[in-house]
């Protein structure tokens, strides 16, 4: 739990942590996780949204997360900015999703009571505009060894280039439960 405290406050030591202690199927697990939660009705487990829009939820989730690491290994690879195997990339960005995650975690299991409008809805942004985002470019600057600078490159440009093609169908999606 220290080591998630950690990762989620953005300490660099604890991606350390988790690249020697965690696996593979946790971060697959943290990262499909993330939107496998969005994909339920707002009422909890009882039902998922239409089949067709759960199905898209999650591959959009898991070809943003694939698509991601692999848009950031062949940019650090290609433009000489940092070291890294594609399957740890993968893996980093898989639990960079842990406050994406919480985020879908605490809509569904507080949707129902709390109506997720005002200043929950400012939490809601918060989480998938600014500290999903720092915590790709912390599991980027483990990952590749980089810089500030070049790990927001590393990481930034996939990621806007992610958000402007689905962006807008997510929060649609994600529309229902908020």
């Amino acid at each position: 739990m220290t080591a998630i405290a950690k990762l989620m406050r953005l300490d660099l030591a604890a991606w350390d942590r988790m690249d020697r202690i965690g696996t593979t199927a946790s971060a697959i697990a943290t990262a499909v996780g993330s939107f496998a939660f969005f994909a339920f009705d707002r009422f909890g487990f009882q039902a998922f949204i239409a089949p067709r829009a759960a199905t898209r939820m999650l591959l959009v989730g898991l070809y943003g997360w694939l698509g991601l690491s692999l848009a950031a290994w062949l940019i650090a690879r290609f433009g000489n900015l940092g070291d890294a195997e594609l399957g740890e990339v993968a893996r980093m960005y898989g639990y960079a999703h842990l406050p994406l995650l919480i985020l879908s975690f605490a809509i569904q299991l507080f949707a129902v009571t709390l109506q997720l409008l005002g200043p929950s809805l400012v939490v809601a942004l918060f989480v998938a505009a600014v500290w999903l985002p720092l915590s790709l470019l912390s599991a980027t600057r483990y990952v590749f060894g980089a810089a500030a600078r070049s790990a927001l490159l590393i990481v930034g440009v996939p990621y806007l280039v992610w958000l402007a093609l689905v962006g807008g169908y997510l929060w649609r999606q994600i529309g229902h439960l908020l």
